[in-house]
């Protein structure tokens, strides 16, 4: 336990990234605060994976439970930054030791091409809507908006999201055909597991006769560019082809038991519209010269009424954070520190651009540590040196909090509380929200 224990950390998002977080400085001996702005802590697992990673998600749910169910851990479910607590007040008015932002990227990176923001819902469709509708669809009640599935619809993005989303539509495409054929309701999770030809062996139909066209994922570079395999920083020319050969197996695999299409070296251009509404898009090819991608003047034509967006999430914007380009200004990406305001950190995919569990958790386990070994303990070396460098002035001068600045932060975590009617009984909580 550390010594400096009189140390008071707000997490706002208690996920993946979030949990990890608090989980090492928890065992630190640190107090934690986590704001969620859910009834439940688990982010993007809960309704950002589709509905047939059901084990993984269980696992996930159990992982986070158990990181958060601790006497030093004090859970602010449904509370919003930027809605039910601004940032100003966070960071001015409550004198918390360190803040962490693990809120993740909930946000859809927009399409960049012209007149898309006008198409949304006249036939574009970004991909966390589409995996929340395809989750809940069963339940009608639960959804703002129904969507239809389009035969021939166009993802486009890369990476194992896109793929998921090719797996949604031909996995609704094939259930529904077989209903208006066969009059057979097929279980999802079942067809994910078999896939689509070995579904079709076992209830005796053609693939054939269902006369699905099926989706097509655009991807601007080769099936082997696909960051389907992380390639290591300090990976041999013999790895780096190994992995490569490992992303286009991965790829021709899911395209045999789901059977969609994949068109690559191909960027969409424009929308083709018809009556205010998608009726097509046009891409261009694109050619890899030594590595770099170059746009070629050879256009295409696809016909289609539907076009899912799939190239990734950003952070929402929140007032008092500022913003470079599409992400939170950082002055050190790999540690997470923010660049305005000592004190603040950020981790996991608002940082790191990446949606995937490993990558999340990886980078919570680097800040957490630094926060608890450099930022609140200067004398704790165990880090590199280049970290203590960057912030060793300001970190010489860090004191534990005193008794009143405890009693503010006691006094408004149970005002938040109170609010949403939690009694800091996690385990109760979140066995009533189920």
């Amino acid at each position: 336990m550390s010594k400096n224990n009189n140390h008071f950390i707000a997490i706002i998002g208690g996920a993946v990234s979030g949990s990890t977080a608090a989980s090492t400085l928890l065992d630190k001996g640190y107090k934690v605060a986590i704001i969620e702005q859910n009834a439940r802590p688990y982010g993007k697992i809960e309704d950002g994976l589709p509905i047939w990673h059901q084990k993984q998600r269980e696992q996930e749910y159990a992982k986070i439970d158990q990181k958060l169910d601790h006497p030093n851990l004090y859970f602010i479910p449904n509370t919003k930054l930027g809605t039910n607590i601004s940032f100003d007040e966070l960071t001015n008015k409550i004198k918390f030791s360190a803040i962490i932002l693990a809120i993740g990227a909930w946000k859809d990176r927009p399409l960049p091409l012209k007149k898309s923001d006008s198409l949304i819902n006249k036939g574009l469709i970004y991909q966390n809507k589409f995996i929340y509708w395809f989750n809940h669809r069963e339940d009608i009640n639960s959804l703002k908006e129904n969507i239809q599935v389009i035969d021939g619809a166009i993802i486009i993005g890369g990476g194992l999201a896109s793929i998921d989303v090719a797996k949604a539509c031909q996995i609704e495409l094939f259930i529904k055909a077989v209903r208006e054929i066969k009059n057979i309701i097929l279980d999802v999770e079942k067809i994910e597991t078999n896939g689509i030809p070995k579904t079709c062996e076992k209830i005796g139909i053609a693939y054939k006769d269902l006369n699905i066209k099926g989706s097509t994922i655009l991807y601007r570079r080769t099936a082997t560019d696909m960051p389907l395999a992380d390639i290591p920083d300090n990976a041999t020319v013999q790895m780096i082809e190994k992995i490569k050969n490992v992303r286009s197996k991965i790829l021709q695999k899911a395209k045999d038991k789901f059977l969609f299409n994949f068109e690559e070296l191909s960027t969409p251009n424009k929308f083709l519209i018809k009556n205010g509404k998608i009726n097509g898009i046009q891409i261009k090819k694109t050619e890899l010269v030594d590595g770099k991608l170059i746009v070629t003047h050879k256009t295409k034509d696809i016909q289609t009424t539907q076009v899912i967006s799939s190239i990734g999430s950003i952070p929402e914007p929140i007032e008092g954070i500022m913003m470079e380009g599409e992400t939170y200004k950082v002055k050190d990406k790999n540690l997470g520190i923010y660049t305005e305001i000592d004190g603040i950190f950020l981790t996991g995919n608002v940082v790191t651009g990446k949606g995937n569990i490993r990558d999340s958790l990886k980078h919570a386990e680097k800040v957490s540590a630094y926060v608890a070994n450099q930022y609140l303990s200067p004398l704790n070396n165990d880090l590199e040196d280049t970290a203590v460098k960057k912030v060793e002035n300001f970190l010489a001068q860090k004191k534990e909090l005193s008794n009143a600045d405890l009693e503010i932060i006691q006094e408004k975590i149970i005002k938040l509380q109170s609010r949403v009617n939690y009694h800091n009984n996690y385990k109760e909580w979140i066995s009533a929200s189920q």
